[in-house]
């Protein structure tokens, strides 16, 4: 659907604004720029606010729920009068769970937290992703441009992608957990996987506590590599410019039935360090 408005004839109008109140299994959100928070709640509940214009349709069939923004055509798009930033946000009442959650945006931040959700997907080509105190099978998180936090989190299948920022995952258990930055740097600090890689192109990789069930690789080309206090068997150094340091010696107790796990830091241009 298009909304034309001429040059000086757009609609500013600031709204506060409930687009439905009705349950659902499933989500699909589609807009261009929005922040979108979606959080426990007592009740179902979808709110709107921002300007009339930039006001989602909402499609509803079955327990299924999509959002939708109008595709604005002319000026409007570069004028805000109001200074009002667009957001929508939804509640989920506590103990219900989801089958899917989709959200796309062009320019916004999105957030999820405290809903559970059998798979996830949160994608934005400008913004910030987070998602919090959550279990997912399966959680994919991708931006351009923006930083990617996941705390307190339990998922089967965990991809975090972003191509100019920032990856923090703070207590989080998954069985694999897949990252990958471009321009930024990547902190794990009490995360426990099975196996997985981490891949950095320019930035530090620092991971503190957490365990490594099986193994675990992370290759970066420009950037250290650091683990402290992880509870990993054994580990593989490697570096063509710079140190390989490991101060820190493996303990009986970092071994699982007596399989011996294993961590692989590697670096082009930095360097290693265990301790």
């Amino acid at each position: 659907m298009k909304i034309r408005k001429d040059y000086f004839g757009f609609n500013d109008s600031v709204i506060d604004r409930v687009l439905t109140q009705n349950a659902f299994k499933k989500l699909i959100i589609r807009v261009s720029t929005l922040d979108v928070v979606i959080e426990e709640g007592t009740d179902f509940a979808v709110t709107y606010h921002g300007r009339e214009a930039y006001c989602p349709h909402v499609q509803e069939k079955e327990s299924e729920l999509q959002l939708e923004q109008p595709e604005l055509v002319g000026t409007v798009v570069f004028h805000n009068l109001s200074g009002t930033e667009e957001n929508l946000r939804l509640t989920i009442p506590s103990g219900k769970s989801l089958k899917s959650i989709r959200v796309k945006t062009s320019n916004g931040d999105l957030t999820v937290e405290k809903v559970d959700s059998d798979d996830l997907n949160l994608k934005s080509s400008n913004g910030d992703l987070k998602a919090a105190k959550a279990t997912f099978k399966s959680a994919e998180l991708l931006t351009s441009n923006g930083n990617v936090t996941v705390k307190s989190v339990n998922a089967t299948d965990l991809r975090l992608l972003t191509t100019d920022g920032d990856v923090a995952v703070e207590n989080v258990k998954a069985d694999t957990l897949n990252v990958t930055t471009t321009n930024g740097n990547i902190g794990y600090d009490d995360v426990t996987i099975r196996d997985g890689k981490a891949r950095l192109m320019a930035g530090d990789f620092k991971m503190k506590g957490g365990r490594i069930d099986d193994r675990y690789s992370v290759k970066n080309v420009d950037g250290d590599n650091r683990a402290k206090n992880v509870q990993v068997a054994d580990y593989h150094l490697r570096t063509v410019v710079g140190d390989n340091q490991r101060l820190r010696t493996s303990a009986p107790a970092d071994e699982k039935d007596g399989h011996r796990s294993l961590l692989s830091l590697q670096t082009v241009a930095g360097d290693n360090r265990v301790y």
